[in-house]
């Protein structure tokens, strides 16, 4: 990490502004970027064979684990926001990143399902806090335009901290399940207070009250939006898309390992554990996801209605078919293929959506990102419920639902999207 920050500094440009304790803005934000991502790899990677193995799980309770985080999400966005706006980026970042700190502690050293739904709804407020304000406080001290390259440089030091990170994870959850949550909780919590002295803060000014982040603001958005979208039949295209591909992704997140750990027996390669194997498959996924978005934006030059909906289509078609396979497929080797493709399908899918929509009016990305949330959350329970079910009946092949609801709900999509409703649109 220390030699991609020192990588950082030598490309970064010659101009600086005020320091803090001699760190640059720039240094700072790569350095935060790059530590966040291999902290949260280091937990997130152990984090749900712990709820399965340590605390117990059943299916419907991993999902609720991630209704309460996106609950709190969604409830304290709009009132830790005014923090940042009003009083301080800084202050709001570094209270964001120590109380995501101390939830991981508390569910690290505490396996019972209780304390850990008050964690993950700490771990949302925490969230909330540093949502959208690291990069604004980055604009408010270089600018907008200079901002523009360190996002770009910040995003591939952060790639790399992912993958560092599921690597120490592995290790010390081989030692010990736990041991990588609250380990990475504490670091976090050090990070947070490591931003008290080195993080400078001479460009912020209150947002002006007609811009801070409001429900009125929120309403402002979807009418705009809305508005947009009746001129374009391609946005609705996509908006529909974002909806039927947020309301399928959640059960294939929070259940991939459940199905990994109840549908198979791991390969006796060597002395590699389950822990190492989950590992392993995380790397490869996240390596997959970072390849093919780079592929898709480099042949992606064109963005027109009809190119974005062959696209579209092509993306999720390949992702329905993956997701199937990953939830039917018998043998070990053919899921973990089909588990990498979904996880590089749904990371160029998101990106081709946000792309276009950003490129089309602002107001629709930001829409676009509710409309892909939303629906899972609402539909989290009763997957929940339903992977119970199946897992008790011994209907479901995949033991817990999450394939089958993922892969039909992709289904809807090609409907949403194919030759025959597109050229309806267009005419």
């Amino acid at each position: 990490m220390a030699v991609s920050v020192l990588l950082w500094n030598s490309l970064s440009m010659p101009e600086k502004k005020a320091d803090c304790m001699g760190f640059t803005p720039l240094i700072v934000y790569v350095f935060f970027k790059g530590v966040s991502a291999f902290l949260l790899a280091m937990i997130f990677t152990v984090a749900p064979l712990y709820r399965i193995n340590e605390v117990g799980m059943n299916p419907f309770q991993l999902m609720l684990v991630g209704m309460v985080l996106e609950a709190a999400a969604f409830l304290f966005e709009i009132p830790t926001g005014i923090v940042a706006d009003t009083y301080s980026r800084k202050l709001s970042i570094i209270i964001g990143v120590c109380l995501m700190g101390l939830a991981s502690v508390l569910e690290g050293l505490v396996p019972v399902l209780g304390p850990i739904l008050v964690a993950w709804a700490i771990w949302g407020l925490g969230f909330t806090f540093t949502s959208g304000a690291t990069d604004a406080w980055m604009v408010d001290e270089i600018g907008e335009e200079r901002s523009r390259q360190a996002f770009v440089r910040a995003a591939q030091i952060a790639q790399i901290g992912t993958l560092v990170g599921i690597v120490v994870g592995m290790s010390l959850g081989s030692i010990q399940l736990n041991l990588p949550i609250w380990v990475g909780g504490l670091l976090m919590v050090a990070l947070g207070l490591m931003l008290i002295v080195i993080m400078p803060e001479t460009g912020f000014h209150p947002t002006p009250r007609a811009e801070r982040s409001s429900w009125a603001q929120m309403r402002h958005t979807f009418v705009a939006g809305t508005k947009v979208i009746r001129t374009r039949p391609i946005l609705m295209t996509i908006l529909t898309v974002g909806t039927i591909v947020g309301a399928s992704g959640e059960g294939l997140d929070r259940l991939w390992q459940y199905h990994f750990e109840t549908s198979f027996r791991f390969p006796t390669v060597s002395e590699l554990t389950p822990i190492m194997w989950f590992g392993m498959i995380s790397a490869m996924a996240t390596l997959l996801s970072i390849g093919a978005a780079e592929l898709l934006n480099r042949h992606m030059t064109e963005i027109t209605d009809r190119s974005v909906a062959r696209t579209l289509l092509l993306i999720d078609g390949m992702r329905l078919v993956s997701i199937l396979a990953f939830a039917l497929a018998g043998n070990f080797l053919l899921t973990v293929v089909a588990f990498c493709a979904t996880s590089a399908l749904r990371t160029i899918n998101g990106s081709t959506l946000c792309n276009v929509a950003e490129s089309q009016h602002p107001f629709v990305c930001s829409l676009h990102r509710t409309l892909n949330e939303w629906p899972d959350r609402l539909a989290r329970p009763n997957r929940g419920w339903a992977s119970v079910w199946c897992h008790r009946q011994c209907f479901d092949p995949f033991g817990n639902g999450g394939g089958w609801a993922g892969g039909w709900s992709s289904a809807s999509t090609l409907l949403a999207c194919g030759p025959d409703n597109q050229h309806r649109r267009d005419r």
